[in-house]
């Protein structure tokens, strides 16, 4: 099941791995840097159309970024990583 706070913890890894900011993840995908924000701390949840650009921008699966759930080899290996990072 979606919750939001895994997604959100999933986002922060994300983008944190990809050493990017919060305003230059909002800008890359047309969003208020607020609006973003409130995705990482569970607040809200963004609409298809901007998970399908977050999967897009970090090459990961909908499946992955939202259930956690690996499809992809790539999708493992993230998986691990993203394993070290939460115990961290």
């Amino acid at each position: 099941m979606f919750t939001n706070d895994d997604f959100s913890i999933r986002l922060i890894f994300l983008r944190k791995k990809a050493g990017l900011t919060q305003e230059e993840i909002a800008n890359i995908i047309h969003l208020e840097r607020s609006t973003y924000a409130y995705y990482e701390t569970g607040k809200t949840t963004p609409s298809y159309k901007v998970v399908e650009a977050l999967c897009n921008l970090y090459q990961v699966t909908a499946d992955w970024l939202l259930f956690g759930k690996p499809i992809l080899e790539a999708d493992k290996l993230l998986s691990d990583e993203f394993t070290v990072f939460i115990k961290n």
